[in-house]
């Protein structure tokens, strides 16, 4: 079923990156253990189910399509989408549920992983088990692709915070490392997802 599902999106949006080709293969995106606040993978089951633009949308008697290449991996919130933009090198975006400009996040789905990692670290009251337990889970799969990565997360899930603390990291360490570890265009700026057909 898994191998179906893989071919299917490859013959529709070009060949996976192998990180995420082996979380639908091992069947990541099901496990719960990998479930975090803001990572919630869909299941490969719905991946092709869901359709990244808008809902009943319509603009100059136009009907909006999402651009080749957008694979829907998991949602923010139940509002908003993470997007795997596959036919441009592999980045992820956020796509907006009422807008037609996505969110530069991410250049791999490795750093989006790391991340969204990080941005959990920084924020959480106490030792927030489903917190510590995804940057554990994470930080072990993630050393498989970027093993300082990876690394760091493990560390960080080992931590244990003062009374009254907030994350494991501070917000400016964040920031420190977000400009240490990736190019400013790679994570900020906006992109078009939709073309428009004619209904």
């Amino acid at each position: 079923m898994k191998s179906d599902i893989i071919n299917t999106l490859e013959k529709l949006h070009g060949k996976l990156p192998k990180i995420y080709y082996d979380c639908i293969n091992e069947g990541i995106t099901e496990n719960h253990e990998y479930k975090t606040y803001s990572i919630e993978l869909f299941s490969a089951e719905n991946i092709l189910s869901i359709n990244v633009a808008p809902e009943d949308c319509e603009i100059d008697e136009m009907k909006p399509v999402a651009l080749d290449g957008l694979i829907p991996i998991a949602n923010l919130h139940d509002v908003d989408l993470w997007v795997l933009d596959n036919r441009r090198g592999g980045r992820v975006i956020r796509v907006p549920h009422d807008d037609n400009e996505a969110h530069i996040y991410a250049p791999s789905f490795e750093a989006w992983i790391y991340r969204l990692c990080l941005e959990e670290a920084a924020d959480f009251p106490d030792e927030d088990e489903i917190v510590l337990r995804g940057l554990l889970r994470w930080g072990e799969f993630l050393s498989r692709y970027v093993k300082s990565w990876g690394e760091h997360l493990i560390k960080l899930s080992q931590m244990t915070l003062p009374d009254n603390a907030i994350g494991v990291i501070k917000e400016r360490d964040l920031d420190y490392i977000l400009k240490q570890e990736f190019k400013l265009e790679e994570i900020e700026g906006y992109v078009d997802f939709l073309r428009l057909e004619e209904f």
